[in-house]
């Protein structure tokens, strides 16, 4: 026996015609979206990494500042008795 073919054709276009953008435009703009933010917090962080190593050497100094000041060793500069 032979398969029974349907009486309507395949269809190669859809039913109603599109309004908007496709659902490629959607990701290639959600796509620019996030590598525009991402450069975004690349910047932040860089510019968060220089303030940290910033603060950590004014911290340095004025721990070394204090230290001349009041004549007192911090625990962590001595050098280990053996």
């Amino acid at each position: 026996m032979a398969a029974v073919q349907p009486d309507t054709p395949h269809r190669a276009t859809p039913a109603a015609p599109r309004t908007g953008p496709t659902a490629h435009d959607r990701l290639v703009a959600r796509n620019a979206k996030l590598r525009r933010r991402n450069r975004e917090l690349t910047t932040q962080l860089a510019l968060a990494a220089a303030q940290i190593q910033n603060l950590a050497l004014r911290n340095e100094r004025l721990k070394e500042a204090l230290e001349e000041t009041s004549n007192v060793t911090s625990i962590n500069s001595r050098t280990p008795r053996r």
